[in-house]
């Protein structure tokens, strides 16, 4: 309905689409969209829905909790693993949200 309502104001190319990583998700959920993230692009497709879409995975609590410790150095590690995983077969534009720019620099599909 949404996408619809955007239409008809001409306005549909101007919206960025946010799946929203850890906002109102269980830390299951939070995971199948990780690991899923290629169903949700596919089902957009499906409606022509091709807005980018924003990944913001950064200083997410359910890192923390996956990672099993506080070490910033191994949650960025896994922050980096997931910003891997969500881009290297994506087809739609992703754009991405970090609180440290230097790990786009280091994911290797990128």
């Amino acid at each position: 309905k949404a996408s619809e309502w955007f239409k008809s104001i001409e306005m549909e190319n101007q919206l960025i689409l946010d799946p929203g990583f850890g906002f109102s998700k269980t830390f299951d959920q939070n995971w199948k969209l990780i690991h899923h993230f290629g169903d949700l692009e596919e089902k957009l497709l499906d409606l022509k829905i091709t807005n980018p879409i924003l990944i913001g995975l950064s200083k997410k609590s359910f890192l923390r909790k996956v990672a099993s410790v506080d070490s910033p150095d191994a949650i960025e590690e896994l922050h980096k693993r997931c910003l891997e995983d969500i881009s290297k077969n994506s087809i739609l534009n992703l754009l991405f949200r970090v609180h440290d720019p230097s790990i786009m620099k280091s994911l290797k599909t990128l």
